[in-house]
């Protein structure tokens, strides 16, 4: 019970208050959680939060939970974020998410599933929608499963489609190995990335990749990686013939051995 609390009164550098209430209860490896908590301008070392709630509960087994948690003016290691939002239902068990998180960068929208406990768990990813601040959306082609499994990580193969103009970029890992391909995507893709100029220079052609690399015993990452483009280049007219930079067979490799 927080009525309320103070970080300064616990933590030395800590600020922010907290108030309401929250309990675990049951197993260490599977407890269950009630929470009606508010907080405002918490601060803790390289974490922070302008705003923090969590309401709801998640019981250890059953269906019948349901955990709100959101944040806004976040900070986590460095990194910031201007909201983020998870609602949980179900379980800690085998439980239902939903959830987004936004930042100058963009937003990050998706639903998911997951059951287990300690080092066994499973599910599916069933929506996936990255919206950059730049260029345009991804989403995620069809659900895919997952498995967590005493340290080693296993993703049936798993689509994005950009919104436009085309192509599709697809990952998968096995364990230590991953494996990754983009199909007939777009250069037209960098151009919001590319330095503002004051030409007005369009790209053309398209790019098609793929690698696999294995995550060796000692940390380090063998494998190999192919980049083909028939043509392409930049324009500044789209439907002119002219050329900027230019290029026709492009090949490269990469190659991590021994």
């Amino acid at each position: 019970q927080f009525s309320p609390l103070d970080l300064a009164d616990l933590w030395p550098g800590a600020s922010g208050r907290l108030q309401g209430r929250m309990a675990l209860r049951g197993a260490r490896i599977a407890p269950a959680y009630e929470a009606d908590l508010r907080g405002e301008g918490l601060r803790w070392g390289q974490y922070a939060a302008r705003q923090l709630s969590a309401r709801g509960r998640l019981p250890a087994s059953g269906r019948n939970g349901d955990l709100q948690l959101s944040a806004k003016d976040l900070s986590l290691s460095g990194e910031t974020f201007d909201s983020a939002a998870l609602t949980m239902t179900g379980s800690v068990a085998a439980f239902h998410a939903t959830g987004n998180l936004a930042s100058g960068l963009g937003r990050l929208d998706f639903e998911a599933t997951a059951a287990g406990q300690g080092q066994q768990w499973q599910g599916r990813v069933e929506q996936l929608q990255i919206a950059p601040s730049r260029g345009p959306a991804w989403r995620l082609q069809s659900a895919t499963s997952y498995r967590y499994q005493a340290g080693t990580f296993h993703l049936e193969r798993a689509c994005l489609l950009p919104s436009k103009p085309g192509g599709e970029l697809c990952a998968q890992a096995q364990g230590t190995l991953v494996s990754f391909s983009g199909t007939a995507l777009p250069l037209i893709l960098l151009e919001p990335w590319m330095p503002d100029s004051e030409l007005s220079l369009q790209s053309f052609g398209d790019v098609d990749f793929d690698g696999e690399f294995d995550r060796q015993p000692g940390g380090d990452w063998r494998g190999q990686a192919q980049l083909r483009s028939a043509q392409g280049g930049l324009r500044i007219d789209p439907d002119s013939p002219h050329e900027i930079v230019s290029y026709s067979d492009l090949r490269l490799d990469l190659d991590l051995g021994d």
